[in-house]
């Protein structure tokens, strides 16, 4: 099971933020980023994405990323978003080698005082489970599962983070208690496994059409578990294919000569 290195939480007011990396952090460590924010937050190069979620007056994203040694010397990652307003983000750096293996998450634009949101069907006692909530609004968030991290009352963006490891396998619901309502909400709920294996493979959320650009990946439909090995598959970089359902022997050894 993952085990966690060092966590952080911060806030502000701008189009961008950099998001420190706790002193304690090596290459070779995985980092966790939450964010939630009045204007919908970009994708980060280089990280993948386990949640970007966009709507009316507040948004939320959640991306990760296997620290490198020039990670460490910058000491920081960049984040921006589609426009300047207020935000509040979480960090967790989890020790060595890890990945998210499945994760679910939430949004709306009115404010709620309280969210439950379940966590996936593929989660496993072998998990560290992050939770993350937040707020457009003043307000000291609780979270009924695990143990608290962090937590952060501001002006228009509050937040809190939270780590839990499951008793049996499979989903649970997990209550988000905003006690002073705000404007919207962003919620999520993030399985972490130990190096690299990813159990619910994700599909595209967006369509790409014509030609392909060196920026336009589908992301994270490559490692799949088939009768409890690990298969990786490289997906071409084309964000033209939508991978559904359990692979079969064919399209498995199609996708292993490259010839969709």
């Amino acid at each position: 099971m993952p085990t966690i290195r060092a966590t952080d939480i911060g806030t502000g007011s701008a189009n961008s933020v950099n998001i420190p990396f706790p002193g304690t952090a090596v290459a070779g460590d995985t980092a966790f980023i939450f964010l939630g924010a009045g204007y919908a937050v970009n994708n980060v190069s280089g990280w993948s994405i386990i949640s970007n979620l966009v709507g009316s007056n507040f948004n939320g994203a959640a991306f990760y990323k296997e620290l490198t040694s020039g990670d460490i010397s910058t000491g920081s990652v960049t984040v921006t978003f589609a426009g300047s307003y207020n935000f509040v983000w979480a960090i967790a750096v989890c020790v060595g080698s890890a990945t998210e293996s499945t994760a679910a998450a939430s949004r709306n634009g009115d404010g709620s005082a309280t969210i439950t949101l379940a966590a996936s069907t593929a989660t496993k006692t072998t998990d560290l489970v992050l939770l993350f909530g937040s707020n457009r609004g003043v307000d000291n968030i609780t979270i009924d599962h695990g143990t608290s991290l962090e937590q952060l009352s501001a002006t228009e963006a509050s937040g809190a983070l939270s780590s839990y490891t499951p008793t049996v396998d499979g989903t649970f619901d997990a209550v988000f208690t905003y006690p002073t309502p705000g404007s919207g909400n962003y919620q999520a709920i993030v399985s972490v496994a130990d190096g690299g294996l990813l159990r619910s493979p994700r599909v595209a959320t967006q369509v790409v059409e014509g030609a392909p650009s060196a920026s336009a990946v589908v992301p994270r439909v490559a490692m799949y578990v088939v009768e409890g090995q690990q298969l990786f598959m490289e997906v071409p970089r084309v964000a033209a294919y939508v991978i559904e359902g359990p692979p079969s022997t064919r399209n498995l050894s199609q996708a292993l000569m490259g010839t969709f």
